[in-house]
């Protein structure tokens, strides 16, 4: 278009400024003899758009004429032209110049008005591009017309995806709906007067329709989601029957066509577990299937065996995260989930993840021509690990009981997945991951008395979670949260010395714990372990442990945030010291080890760590 040529040519720009004052604002303001055709005004507005970011439109003096000339247009008696203005009105919101979001800012119920107008008369979606920045713009003012926006919003989606297949326009200015709602949501901060469920009958209707079994509107489906995460973050709970219709809904939607859509549904689903965990454990669909079991079902299509060779990583990463959800919101209330599905789900899959790498395996050099590869995702075994570490912090004794169901956890796998735990614990993800791994071996070390599985591996199973605290603190410093010349002089006493102990048990000689002492202990497959962890570090540079949305686990809320690693050690060894083996499992560390561990004490008992992480704590539950 030749207004590109005139805004890239600096020498043209005055001649520009002047067609905007002589020609184009007088024909929106209406002085005689301008404003008398339709079509001029409307072209009018459309130079507007083009020209939004000339700092002509800008200068102090004509920056709130451009403001009135559009409102006026706004008004106008005829559709082009009020279509054309609401596109104007977008782009100079848009622009940097001009501060015409500030100029414009007391005219907001008019600027709303005007939107829901057109959008009444014509199925445009640069309309409800147009009322989405005005949402954007103006944050919270917005609250006060939010329920009215979510029923406008409501209807006119209903209206434009009715005309959606035979209108392309249509469709577009559809989606456009479901981008504002999720803006509108957006803009509210919290549940002031119940302002969720003011806008949920609006809205869940929407839903219900998007998340059809037909998958008719799968291009509407992300922003539906990111709609119903902000009605079941911010909304009051418990939540309503229409909500967890679209629980039900959404499953469906998964396992119908939905599946690639998996990392989306992650934040609702975990919503639904998280701040109505009653009617979750408690509830069931329709059909009558628990709500529980519906959604152990979605991270079992991807993680079982038979599904990992097909599932992307990512995904399967995020499925990981709906078993955190029900294992760290549902403590004490699913054992018998845990025990049967989840520890065998982690087995069979971390095997399978984890299994021999492509460039060790045998196999690999005989496999038959139309035999899939076999899958190795260290990426999904450290978060299936982390399903581990939570299945242990849920109940440690109940987790490795669960290894002995031979029917549900051959024993091999069950052999794999501690040895792979213990040589991996110091391999954990920043963050979340060695927060778990950490929660986890202290809760294993504080089992008593020690099952015969772990019993022989405790000094294998400390030397881990010293490592892994180890990183802990150093990522702490490193973020700034610690300064070593803070750590308090605590006696080493607290860690190091113990009352009279008594004698150590006899070890349990039996088959099963020297199986898994050997395994856990003896560094079988050195070759695939230094394999992994070469990966792993890979992984580790620059930003691959964070996902395109921010970050693994910066989204993930749960109690188990409330948790305290190094108050879980300092019990762990606490525990030692009433089972008898403190002195050996500290001499079993090495004289560096021992050191670290000391260091650790201390700054598990620092008072200044102590009190920043009650603050923080306080921080949390305050909002």
């Amino acid at each position: 278009a030749i207004s590109d040529e005139l805004q890239s040519r600096a020498p043209l720009q005055p001649h520009v400024e002047a067609l905007l004052a002589g020609h184009v604002l007088p024909e929106l303001e209406g002085a005689e003899p301008f404003g008398q055709h339709g079509l001029l005004r409307c072209r009018a507005c459309w130079a507007l758009q083009r020209f939004a970011e000339h700092p002509g439109l800008a200068r102090p003096d004509r920056a709130p004429r451009v403001a009135a000339a559009v409102l006026r247009a706004l008004g106008d008696a005829d559709l082009p032209v009020r279509v054309e203005a609401t596109s104007a009105l977008r782009h100079l919101l848009a622009s940097d110049v001009g501060g015409f979001d500030e100029i414009l800012r007391p005219e907001l119920p008019r600027l709303l008005d005007a939107c829901f107008r057109v959008m009444r008369e014509a199925a445009s979606d640069d309309v409800v591009q147009a009322l989405e920045i005005v949402v954007d713009r103006y944050g919270k003012d917005v609250a006060p017309y939010a329920v009215a926006l979510a029923q406008r919003l409501g209807e006119a989606f209903g209206a434009y995806a009715a005309a959606a297949d035979d209108d392309e326009e249509a469709s577009m200015a559809a989606a456009q709906c479901v981008e504002a709602m999720a803006a509108t949501l957006a803009s509210l901060d919290d549940n002031d007067d119940n302002v969720y469920g003011k806008v949920e009958p609006h809205l869940a209707p929407v839903l219900a329709r998007i998340f059809e079994a037909s998958g008719d509107f799968i291009e509407y489906f992300e922003n539906g989601v990111e709609v119903l995460s902000y009605l079941t973050y911010n909304g009051a709970a418990p939540f309503s029957d229409a909500l967890w219709g679209l629980f039900d809904r959404l499953l469906a939607a998964f396992h119908g066509w939905a599946y690639d859509y998996l990392p989306d549904l992650v934040a609702p689903l975990d919503n639904f577990v998280s701040r109505d965990t009653r009617r979750f454990l408690t509830g069931a669909s329709a059909s009558g299937e628990p709500h529980l079991a519906a959604l152990a079902r979605v991270p079992e299509r991807l993680l079982l065996p038979e599904h990992l060779a097909r599932a992307g990583e990512r995904d399967a990463v995020k499925a990981t995260h709906l078993l955190l959800s029900i294992l760290h919101n549902c403590r004490g209330e699913v054992d018998v989930y845990a025990r049967t599905r989840c520890a065998p789900l982690v087995a069979a899959s971390l095997g399978t993840a984890l299994g021999p790498a492509p460039a060790d395996s045998a196999a690999a050099a005989v496999k038959s021509p139309g035999q899939p590869e076999q899958p190795w995702r260290p990426k999904v075994g450290l978060a299936l690990l982390d399903v581990w570490n939570s299945l242990l912090f849920y109940d440690a004794a109940l987790a490795v009981a669960a290894l002995d169901d031979a029917a549900a956890i051959p024993p091999e796998s069950a052999r794999g997945l501690l040895q792979k735990w213990v040589e991996l614990a110091p391999d954990a993800a920043p963050g979340l991951g060695r927060k778990l791994a950490a929660l986890g071996l202290s809760s294993a070390l504080s089992l008593s008395p020690p099952p015969p599985r772990l019993a022989a591996a405790r000094p294998a199973l400390l030397a881990a979670l010293v490592a892994v605290l180890g990183k802990c603190r150093s990522q702490d410093a490193d973020d700034g949260d610690d300064d070593e010349d803070d750590f308090a002089v605590a006696d080493a006493d607290d860690i190091e010395n113990s009352e009279e102990e008594e004698e150590e048990d006899d070890d349990d000689d039996d088959d099963a714990e020297q199986v898994d002492a050997a395994a856990l202990g003896s560094g079988a497959g050195q070759s695939q372990l230094e394999q992994l962890r070469s990966q792993l570090a890979a992984f580790a540079d620059g930003d691959d442990w964070l996902d395109d949305d921010g970050g693994d686990d910066e989204w993930y809320q749960s109690p188990i945030d409330e948790e305290d690693e190094f108050r879980h050690f300092l019990n762990a060894l606490h525990a030692s010291r009433s089972l008898g083996d403190f002195d050996q499992l500290c001499a079993s560390l090495g004289d560096a080890g021992r050191a670290q561990l000391q260091e650790l004490g201390r700054h598990a008992e620092d008072p200044a760590r102590l009190q920043k992480r009650n603050a923080e704590t306080a921080a949390g539950n305050g909002a």
